[in-house]
């Protein structure tokens, strides 16, 4: 009787730096940052003065953006649409471009 493969784990990731592409004073920031979402919400605060969870609307002043969103989303919004940054279900390894849309799909994934 063969024993089953063992299911290797994809490689973690290594952190990916992203520059940032805001626009201010009608130039791009330029400035590098860290896909991480609280380095990502830091910077954006101090570089950019953007702060809150508020629902007052905004405008995304990524470099070819100008959507309106509500304040709380933005970082979210470049996270996922402007720097690509993607979450792994621990499960099936499947990619989602949201973590919240990751972390429902493995609670589901996990219970399979």
């Amino acid at each position: 009787m063969t024993e089953p493969l063992p299911v290797a784990a994809p490689p973690q990731p290594q952190p990916a730096f992203h520059v940032c592409d805001w626009i201010e004073n009608g130039k791009p920031c330029g400035q590098t940052i860290l896909d991480d979402m609280r380095k990502l919400g830091t910077h954006l605060s101090d570089a950019h003065n953007v702060h809150g969870n508020e629902r007052k609307e905004m405008v995304c002043h990524w470099q070819g953006c100008g959507r309106k969103l509500q304040r709380g989303a933005i970082r979210r919004h470049i996270s996922s649409c402007h720097l690509g940054i993607k979450s792994q279900c621990q499960y099936c390894f499947k990619e989602y471009s949201r973590r919240d849309a990751m972390r429902k799909h493995s609670k589901e994934c996990q219970a399979a």
